[in-house]
């Protein structure tokens, strides 16, 4: 589960569908995910390997399997984009269908030469916390519903789940599946150093 403290508050705009940053319309309060344990087998951090440095041979589509992303209605197999442009060294993206049958898109982005500390809220709101005691920071803006939970792998590498909600107007659904899928890309990431 996502655990974020609130860390500061910008109005603005943006949109994330390569893993930049992103999220929702105005709102008086946060969203919180709501995401629950992964049905991802658990991996322990002693068997984990540790470093940053091999993340940038980590393909964002193995994070987070086919079969697994189905739960979230993805439709079709994970497709492999150029990323960089937006400072990823691998990024997946997947189209699918939210529980109103609205289009979804959702990106898993592997940036091993940027942290947490380099999130761009690009005038959303960021707010810090952990998904299973890792570091991790979430995103939420102005434009739809949107949400972008960030997981540290270093200080200087970080790995990002962006959710979009095609027709959505708040990002609550959004921030919920992208939590469920930190959840589940998580345990796969190495060991945090930092």
């Amino acid at each position: 589960m996502l655990m974020i403290k609130r860390k500061a508050a910008v109005p603005a705009v943006l949109l994330v569908l390569a893993g930049v940053a992103a999220c929702s319309s105005p709102r008086t309060e946060s969203p919180s995910p709501i995401g629950g344990p992964s049905s991802a087998s658990t991996v322990t951090s002693e068997s984990r390997p540790t470093g940053g440095g091999q993340l940038a041979s980590v393909n964002a589509c193995d994070l987070l399997t086919d079969q697994e992303a189905a739960q979230f209605n993805a439709r079709g197999p994970g497709r492999s984009d150029s990323a960089g442009a937006t400072g990823a060294t691998s990024a997946c993206q997947r189209s699918g269908r939210s529980a109103d049958d609205s289009s979804t898109s959702f990106t898993v982005s592997v940036r091993a030469e940027q942290g947490l500390a380099d999130v761009n809220a690009d005038g959303g709101t960021l707010t810090s916390g952990s998904v299973n005691n890792r570091p991790a920071t979430q995103v939420t803006g102005s434009v739809g519903a949107t949400c972008l939970i960030s997981l540290g792998v270093t200080k200087t590498s970080r790995v990002d789940i962006s959710f979009v909600i095609g027709a959505g107007t708040e990002p609550t659904e959004a921030c919920r599946t992208a939590s469920q899928i930190a959840n589940i890309v998580e345990p796969k990431l190495p060991k945090y150093e930092g």
